[in-house]
């Protein structure tokens, strides 16, 4: 297992990291038209405010209140949410597997209220030590298989404070068993381009099962549709009591 979740690590690191020093913004949203370095950055960060806005609306309608405290975006990229969450908290770390999205990430972000760490490994070393009222991930869980998702939900629940609430976006599967070909296709003709970005599915029953084996109380589940049209995706809210 030990060998398997490295393997993965490494594959996940080498990939992403490409990414980060080719076309770091259209790695994270994948909008065809962007493609090639294309985004605007005042364009592409406004979409992480928006997203964020979209979070504490969710939260409120939910009846979950936060502490303003302490805020970590995992998975962060280049910190397009991390930076609209420093609106929210009054400390906001973001962490990548990424050496070079991190980078990015701080070059990007300077002046602002937020902070970026390389995170090599699902114990997230650099930060084990700290404790967060509200943790964030969203379009990142897909590009992992569901062991090493498990390993790294665990971890998130551990750092959540008492009464933290983590808010996450896993993809669960492929709408349509022929979508796996015309994937297959994207995926290929992807690769001539680049390097890859991997899909893989986490059913809903075991989200739920590994949120709770980590010792949260699940809020809410909600379809999302973060994933497009090929890919069944929910939301999770959930609350360490």
């Amino acid at each position: 297992m030990k060998k398997t979740t490295e393997n993965n690590i490494d594959l996940l690191k080498q990939e992403w990291d490409t990414w980060g020093k080719t076309d770091a913004f259209w790695a994270v949203l994948t909008d065809p038209s962007k493609k090639g370095n294309r985004w605007d950055e005042s364009d592409f960060f406004a979409t992480g405010k928006q997203h964020v806005d979209w979070i504490m609306e969710n939260l409120k309608k939910a009846g979950v209140s936060i502490n303003p405290q302490r805020a970590l975006d995992f998975g962060c990229g280049v910190g397009r949410i991390t930076r609209a969450l420093t609106r929210h908290f009054k400390k906001t770390i973001g962490v990548d597997i990424a050496p070079s999205m991190i980078q990015k990430a701080r070059e990007l972000n300077a002046q602002f209220n937020c902070r970026f760490e390389v995170t090599p490994d699902p114990a997230l070393a650099p930060i084990q030590s700290e404790r967060f009222d509200f943790i964030t991930s969203w379009i990142v869980f897909q590009h992992m298989n569901k062991e090493l998702a498990t390993e790294y939900l665990a971890t998130l629940a551990q750092l959540l404070e008492k009464d933290g609430v983590l808010f996450v976006q896993v993809a669960s599967h492929r709408y349509l068993p022929g979508i796996g070909l015309l994937a297959f296709l994207r995926k290929w003709v992807l690769r001539q381009m680049g390097p890859t970005i991997r899909m893989h599915g986490f059913p809903r029953a075991e989200v739920e099962a590994a949120l709770r084996k980590a010792g949260l109380n699940i809020v809410a589940v909600q379809d999302d549709h973060s994933c497009g049209w090929s890919w069944k995706s929910y939301s999770y809210l959930a609350q360490k009591r």
